[in-house]
Formats: C-alpha cells, sequence, structure tokens
C-alpha cells in the first residue's frame, strides 16, 4: 500500500493510505485540526483531532471523558508523548489513542468494525505520528516511563509526498 506524508500546521506530521481522500472540515472553526480519511471500498473512517483540551494530561482527559471514563484503557504513547489507548464496543468498534500537551488534545480515531484495512491504517497513523515546530521539523519529545531514564522519540517519516 502506498503512503503519503501529512503535514498539519497544528504541529504534527504523520503517514497515511495515499489512496485515502481526506475531508479537511474547513468549516471547523473551534478546532486546531479535525481529518476525516475516508476509502472508496472500505466502510469506516479514521479521524484525527487536535482541540483545547482543559485536562491537564491523558489520565485527566480519560477520567473527565464521560464517554470515555469506564472504557477500558492501556498506556501508550503517541508522537514520544505519554498517551492512552481506548476501545470503545457497541454496534461499531472504535479504537483511540490521544495525547495531552501545551493544553491541547490529540486524538487519532479509527471508526469501523472489524475491518483490516482500517485497523492497519490506524496503526500506520500512530506509529508514524510525530509532533513539530512551526517550521514543520520534528520535534524530540521525550517520555519518562517512571525509571528516571526518559525515551526519546525517534520516529522518521519517508517523505513520498506533503499535503498541508
Amino acid at each position: 500500500m502506498e503512503l503519503a506524508t501529512w503535514t498539519d500546521s497544528a504541529g504534527f506530521t504523520f503517514r497515511y493510505y495515499a489512496e485515502l481522500a481526506v475531508d479537511t472540515h474547513t468549516e471547523d472553526e473551534k478546532n486546531y485540526a479535525h481529518l476525516e480519511f475516508k476509502s472508496t471500498t472500505h466502510s469506516g473512517s479514521l479521524l484525527v483531532w487536535a482541540k483545547d483540551t482543559s485536562a491537564v494530561d491523558v489520565s485527566s482527559w480519560v477520567n473527565t471523558d464521560s464517554a470515555l471514563k469506564d472504557a477500558p484503557n492501556l498506556d501508550t504513547t503517541l508522537g514520544g508523548l505519554p498517551a492512552k489507548k481506548i476501545i470503545l464496543s457497541g454496534p461499531v468498534k472504535n479504537r483511540i489513542v490521544g495525547a495531552v500537551t501545551d493544553g491541547i488534545l490529540f486524538t487519532v480515531e479509527s471508526t469501523s468494525s472489524a475491518d483490516p484495512y482500517w485497523q492497519n491504517m490506524y496503526d500506520t497513523v500512530v506509529r508514524t505520528f510525530v509532533f513539530t515546530d512551526q517550521s514543520g521539523k520534528k520535534i524530540n519529545t521525550t517520555r519518562d516511563d517512571g525509571s528516571g531514564n526518559g525515551e526519546s522519540s525517534e520516529i522518521q517519516a519517508d517523505e513520498e509526498e506533503t499535503i498541508e
């Protein structure tokens, strides 16, 4: 599957399937980023958000969001920052990973049933997600796992196509 690179002025970049249609929701004037990726051959979608939050960290985000607080969640990382991965059950299974930094909540959400296509797409976006500065350069984020040895995120995305 051919991959393209998405670079967003909200301060992140990631890889995604080049065949997908992208709706940037230009009508959304409230959020920093509101991206929706859709396929013509697979039902479901993938959403990427960057929005203001009053949560000081990912744990407080999960614990104060009524839709998430009772859902199973796992500690993970997104772009090298501490994050939570949440799975919401229902008629449509949603997988969400979110990180909070500088008062902004960044999330990647797959809305599909059990289609491996969307699971693979979600995994690709999460694995290649990198926080960037204003010029689009990668920011070295450090994750502290409690051991006193922070890990530096060193994810590199190949440059095939950049879309803004």
